[in-house]
């Protein structure tokens, strides 16, 4: 295998992977034991002791730019229960409406003693249900849009990844480089070159 050179002078004293920038340049710790310290308040000066807990991450801000952007995260769906929620919710919204209709015009669903007040409740009733349910598939049809979205999404994602795998930083000349193609950018624009 061939050592990748700079693209700009040819030498390779300067280059690194990128992944190994990554991980080199970024570290992780945790502390726990006493601690203690001076503290003013009130015109008063003073002392505490106590115990204290830190862990953290620490990275290179060079390190932040040649991070690959996070792996979209999947959402999920009703898939093929989606048209049965659409026709319940539809026949639903129907009925009411049908049975709010019926009340007014007399056709026979409100009874003799003219409880067209409650035929007209039920079908109101029975039309909120509807669009409860229709306003429930709209909100499953937008997490089937979002698993489309995904799909693509995830794609374009493992061909950045991809891409990225294989490039190399150059310090002397803060230049980001692809030796199989000689493509190069530099860090701030990893993002729009990944994507190219």
């Amino acid at each position: 295998m061939t050592i990748p050179v700079c693209p700009i002078d040819g030498k390779e004293d300067a280059i690194r992977k990128i992944e190994s920038i990554i991980l080199g340049d970024t570290s992780f710790g945790s502390f726990s034991g006493p601690s203690g310290g001076v503290t003013y308040s009130e015109g008063k000066w003073g002392t505490y002791t106590g115990g204290q807990q830190l862990s953290g991450t620490s990275t290179t801000t060079l390190a932040n730019m040649l991070r690959l952007p996070p792996e979209p995260v999947k959402r999920g769906g009703l898939g093929c229960w989606l048209f049965v929620i659409y026709f319940f919710g539809g026949i639903a919204a129907f009925a009411g409406i049908a049975m709010i209709l019926g009340g007014l015009l007399g056709d026979g669903y409100a009874n003799e003693g003219g409880s067209e007040v409650f035929c007209n409740a039920i079908g109101v009733a029975v039309i909120a249900i509807g669009g409860l349910i229709l306003a429930r598939s709209y909100n499953a049809k937008s997490k089937k849009d979002g698993e489309e979205k995904y799909a693509r999404d995830i794609q374009i994602w493992r061909k950045m990844k991809d891409k990225w795998v294989g490039l190399y930083y150059c310090y002397r000349h803060h230049l980001v480089f692809d030796p199989n193609t000689g493509e190069q950018c530099q860090p701030e624009n990893l993002l729009t070159f990944l994507q190219g």
